[in-house]
């Protein structure tokens, strides 16, 4: 977290946990730390955290089961997240001029032979 920046703190937790658990480092069941864990930890007031994880909840992220924690409920395939993300980068690519051709030989040059 930056503590200097002019975004609020709890925007920040809650974006790098929104990602975390978009590229699946985070998964379904998992278990995030406790609000007064992570406010420690940062040295935040829990309340900014609580405002983060309500977010969270609220984008059905996580759920909040009462006097057990907060856990991963994300029921969106991964997969479909990185092809979005993966096409607006296509867009980006193709808006700064890059040509098709050219942009499929930089895929080719990246990827290889690797079939993935």
């Amino acid at each position: 977290m930056n503590l200097t920046s002019n975004e609020p703190i709890f925007e920040q937790i809650y974006k790098e946990y929104k990602k975390l658990i978009e590229l699946g480092i985070f998964k379904n069941g998992d278990k995030l730390p406790s609000v007064r864990d992570l406010a420690y930890e940062l040295g935040i007031n829990p309340n900014t955290v609580s405002r983060a994880y309500e977010l969270l909840i609220n984008d059905k992220l996580v759920n909040s089961i009462e006097k057990k924690g907060v856990y991963v409920s994300y029921k969106d395939d991964v997969s479909n997240i990185n092809a979005e993300k993966a096409k607006d980068l296509i867009n980006e690519i193709k808006n700064i001029g890059v040509k098709k051709e050219e942009a499929i030989n930089l895929i080719e040059e990246i990827y290889g032979d690797d079939k993935q």
